[in-house]
């Protein structure tokens, strides 16, 4: 059952029964001893997010991802970082790429090609397409969630990704598509920063209105300065995405690799006193710059299970688990670079 969300942005958490104020004052003390009224839930732990929430009253949190700012990275302990560029001796290049890359065609991928073409996609749909084939000659392959192909799909493959929050779908993330080398478990997703633009304004501004109001458009474009970030490839959207592709490959895997080796269930208590491991989840995203892109960002995180297990289980507290975000933008003019490093970063998340 998806969560409530107001036109906001802001998630509506569950309702609270009204008081019963009909008995005056009298009558409610001859009814008997007064009484502390049930509450819905026990108080959350310390470190868990619902206390978090509660420790900022003031700061709307509890919000749809693409409203996300660096507040909400600061509470979750999530940075980015920029990732040092790796330099390999010259000889030894070689010899992986002679064992690694099957036959000549594919090794050449005809990487200037692709990326020449993406510098010169006038919109979402010719940049993403590109991002396909660019992908493609890499060996990483479109992922289709079960349900992607049936009814009434968006063009150029824009998929749909659902971020859980205690046990329940609370938003749907737009993705220009998902990954894998395998077939089996997404790896990588896509994002184009036009998307997460056009994902803030419609959270914001919802649907155009029929007249014009210069006062209340004046009011949420200030509101849309302030979301937007002042680095457009550190974009809090994108980690609400690698968090969601964790939370997917999760529900991938295979039941018998989420018990340890003496088949303990994994429930809040388990994992918040260590009594059951589980294998961290890593999980990458291309940023593709709004507008004519002469770069890519590509991302990179390893996000531990219990990471997780704060989003599924709110009112737990769990070990401290921060989380990095490694990021390199890799300009369209190095086509060798760029396919080199989107097969290392896949083959370590196949690892």
């Amino acid at each position: 059952m998806a969560t409530v969300l107001p036109k906001d942005g802001e998630l509506q958490g569950p309702p609270t029964e009204p008081l019963n104020c009909t008995q005056g004052p009298t009558q409610a003390l001859a009814s008997g001893p007064l009484r502390r009224l049930p509450s819905e839930s026990p108080p959350p732990r310390v470190l868990s997010i619902n206390a978090i929430m509660r420790q900022h009253p003031r700061a709307r949190l509890y919000v749809r991802p693409a409203l996300w700012t660096a507040q909400h990275l600061q509470l979750l302990d999530c940075h980015f970082i920029i990732a040092a560029q790796e330099r390999r001796p010259k000889k030894e290049t070689e010899k992986r790429d002679a064992s690694t890359v099957p036959p000549p065609r594919r090794r050449s991928l005809h990487a200037a090609n692709l990326t020449s073409r993406l510098q010169s996609a006038s919109d979402v749909a010719a940049q993403t397409l590109a991002i396909v084939n660019l992908l493609d000659a890499c060996d990483i392959y479109m992922f289709l969630l079960s349900g992607d192909g049936c009814g009434m799909r968006i063009p150029y493959m824009r998929t749909e990704l659902s971020i859980y929050f205690n046990g329940r779908i609370a938003d749907t993330l737009l993705t220009d598509g998902m990954f894998t080398c395998n077939g089996d478990i997404p790896v990588l997703a896509c994002v184009n920063l036009d998307t997460a633009r056009w994902m803030r304004d419609m959270t914001v501004n919802g649907r155009s209105p029929r007249q014009p109001n210069d006062p209340v458009s004046r009011i949420r474009q200030k509101k849309l300065d302030r979301l937007t970030p002042p680095i457009e490839a550190e974009d809090p959207y994108l980690v609400a995405v690698l968090i969601a592709l964790a939370q997917e490959q999760r529900r991938q895997r295979p039941r018998a690799a989420k018990l340890s080796d003496s088949q303990t269930p994994r429930t809040a208590s388990n994992a918040a006193e260590g009594l059951v491991t589980e294998e961290p989840f890593r999980v990458c995203v291309i940023g593709v710059p709004a507008q004519t892109p002469k770069e890519l960002h590509i991302y990179s995180s390893t996000i531990p299970a219990s990471f997780l297990d704060r989003f599924d289980h709110p009112a737990q507290s769990f070990p401290s688990c921060p989380v990095q975000i490694s990021y390199l933008s890799i300009p369209l003019t190095s086509p060798k670079r760029l396919v080199y490093t989107l097969r290392k970063m896949v083959q370590k998340g196949n690892n």
